[in-house]
């Protein structure tokens, strides 16, 4: 049996305070039919928004970030560090069963002769206290998330990514009912993660 989210209703259409994106509103009606009991979200560029405009640019704060900790040779430039990263994570795809490494996997490949005094396993919690602190969250979103889990529904978060569920916990500061991540599944949602 499904269980009823009761949300205060206008006009037969669910009455959301923030409600600003037209999707949440339109996922808020959808789940007001009481037709489902579990939201299924992806995690970036749905629950949460990188700061940076590419994913990618991250790995230049990191090199910048090792840079001002003595941790990244000094005649390195940042092109050089993020290319490094960028062939580090395709080394790890291809030696991880199912192409999906764990951010921790993807430092393993990185080359040491960059960096001074840094272990792949420190370099994998810098890059990742870096992501955390370029994420903002879906706001209206969340709420709608959290709403209804007070109402007894469940939330799923799935995605393709190097971060593990505990990470993505932390990133989107929100305790789903489930979290389902490529990493931790050796397998993208192209091919089942989610199924």
């Amino acid at each position: 049996m499904d269980a009823k989210l009761a949300l205060p209703e206008t006009d037969g259409v669910v009455d959301a305070p923030l409600a600003v994106d037209r999707r949440v509103r339109a996922l808020r009606e959808i789940l007001a039919t009481g037709q489902h009991d579990v939201l299924s979200l992806d995690v970036f560029d749905t629950l949460v928004w990188r700061k940076a405009l590419r994913p990618t640019d991250v790995f230049f704060q990191l090199a910048e970030r090792l840079r001002s900790q003595g941790a990244l040779w000094p005649d390195t430039p940042a092109e050089s560090f993020v290319q490094q990263r960028m062939r580090a994570e395709r080394l790890a795809r291809r030696a991880t069963p199912g192409g999906e490494p764990t951010l921790e996997a993807i430092h393993a490949h990185f080359p040491r002769a960059f960096l001074r005094g840094v272990t792949p396993t420190q370099l994998a919690r810098l890059e990742f206290e870096l992501e955390c602190e370029n994420v903002r969250p879906h706001e209206e979103l969340l709420a709608l998330a959290r709403e209804l889990q007070s109402h007894g529904r469940r939330v799923a978060l799935v995605s393709d990514t190097y971060f593990t569920a505990a990470q993505v916990r932390t990133l989107t500061g929100f305790e789903a009912d489930w979290i389902i991540v490529s990493c931790e599944h050796a397998r993208c949602k192209a091919h089942g993660l989610h199924t």
